[in-house]
């Protein structure tokens, strides 16, 4: 009986441990579905700093920001980087590495 117990208690902690690990690894992977919209990332910017904007872009890839945002408004001459305009007032500016990988994020107001 006792070591029935312990092969269920086995059981279900293995289980808790992989549903654990599929829900960290499905939330905080570079996903287009966990890129936030670009009226957050103003709000962000504004709100929380620079820091934490870029923060929630770094990591991601060019295409996958072209994916969920569309085709930039405008690119950046001589650095690798992408302009999004956003609400007819901010713009977002993306710096990417060498590999399209996002490093920074910039948001300035139209005026």
């Amino acid at each position: 009986m006792k070591k029935k117990v312990l092969f269920v208690l086995a059981i279900i902690l293995v289980a808790v441990l992989c549903v654990s690990v599929w829900y960290y690894g499905y939330y905080n992977r570079k996903s287009n579905d966990n890129i936030p919209s670009k009226e957050l990332m103003v709000s962000y910017y504004q709100n929380k700093g620079a820091d934490y904007a870029t923060e929630q872009l770094q990591g991601y890839r060019n295409t996958q920001l072209m994916e969920v945002w569309g085709e930039p408004d405008s690119f950046l001459s001589g650095m690798w980087g992408d302009i999004w305009e956003t609400n007819n007032t901010y713009y977002i500016i993306v710096y990417y590495d060498s590999n399209g990988v996002v490093e920074h994020v910039k948001v300035t107001n139209e005026d």
